[in-house]
């Protein structure tokens, strides 16, 4: 399941492969199918050495889990009433 920033569900997911790697041997071709940044593996490294450095959690050996999915399901929501959908 995934969600939106609210913490609303949003999607149903499926796991369709989970591969653990050294943060320093995700490959360009992994990097792009993630879509941060510019795609590429420097705008990728970037982002998640931040991301991690920021939660206390970066070190450059450091062991990660990838996961590919695809997706089942997406899920509709809609304002209960007398309240505004943000």
């Amino acid at each position: 399941m995934a969600e939106d920033g609210a913490g609303r569900p949003r999607l149903v997911l499926r796991t369709t492969k989970l591969s653990e790697r050294r943060l320093a041997d995700v490959d360009a071709a992994s990097a792009a199918d993630e879509g941060e940044a510019d795609q590429s593996l420097s705008g990728w490294r970037e982002t998640h050495r931040d991301n991690l450095t920021r939660n206390g959690d970066f070190a450059p050996d450091m062991r990660l889990w990838c996961e590919r999915f695809e997706i089942v399901r997406v899920l509709d929501h809609h304002p209960r009433a007398g309240t505004t959908g943000a």
